[in-house]
């Protein structure tokens, strides 16, 4: 379990810090998350509610792609608020292991409608429950929106001189629901491409279909092989004849 944690661990920060800044240059965005959603979601998967343990570590990536981004005021976006709320947000994912012991990891994952619609009630938890916790790290109140002012250099109306504007940096997470479309994309194309290959299951139920495979394959196997005995007392009848014939 350590090394299978580990490894999507890695995995996950290196892309979520990549492509969070990639992202945040191309669509000029504040995402909180690229590929952080979808390997909790599939280490949830594997190894149930242990798989949170990288709740806490994958948003680390988060601030480190978006504080390079090239714009100041979305890298300033960035901070301590940000990535608590995205930690406590994440463990909604923990949910999924109700349904997984209830109708079986496999059976779910496998079901393609039962697995998109899985996704999107998470993505709508995660959201709002980020932005609530945001909203109450900002403003003391999870219902109405914060303001962190922020001096940036803007182009206004087309001007090729950029003029200094203060904007509010809480603004950019309350577009999050759009901004993070991008990295639900991500989850959906990263979840089928790797549920064909196997890799979306629990390792333990895994394990165990496996064992009881082999079992199987064996059973089959000798039920259907000739004992040693028959096959030697088959080829000394078989050499008897040939002793007679040559006579």
């Amino acid at each position: 379990m350590v090394i299978d944690l580990l490894i999507l661990t890695v995995i996950g920060f290196a892309l979520e810090a990549f492509v969070t800044k990639m992202a945040g240059m191309v669509f000029s965005a504040a995402p909180t998350f690229t590929f952080s959603f979808l390997i909790i979601f599939i280490a949830v998967t594997r190894w149930n509610l242990w798989g949170l343990i990288l709740a806490p570590i994958l948003p680390l990536a988060t601030l480190l792609g978006g504080h390079f981004n090239d714009l100041p005021y979305l890298a300033a976006v960035y901070d301590w608020r940000i990535y608590l709320s995205c930690v406590i947000a994440f463990l909604v994912l923990g949910l999924n292991v109700i349904l997984f012991k209830k109708n079986g990891t496999k059976k779910t994952i496998n079901n393609t409608f039962l697995l998109i619609g899985m996704v999107l009630i998470d993505f709508l938890l995660f959201t709002g429950l980020q932005i609530y916790l945001y909203r109450w790290m900002t403003s003391g109140n999870p219902f109405s929106v914060g303001n962190i002012p922020f001096e940036a250099k803007m182009h206004i109306d087309g001007s090729d001189e950029a003029s200094d504007v203060i904007v509010n940096l809480c603004s950019y997470v309350e577009h999050e629901f759009i901004y993070n479309l991008f990295g639900l994309a991500i989850t959906f194309v990263g979840l089928f491409v790797l549920r064909s290959q196997g890799v979306v299951n629990n390792v333990v139920d895994k394990l165990i279909d496996d064992k009881k495979q082999a079992e199987l394959e064996k059973a089959s196997y000798e039920k259907f092989d000739i004992p040693d005995e028959l096959d030697s007392s088959k080829e000394a009848k078989e050499d008897t004849n040939d002793s007679d014939s040559t006579n």
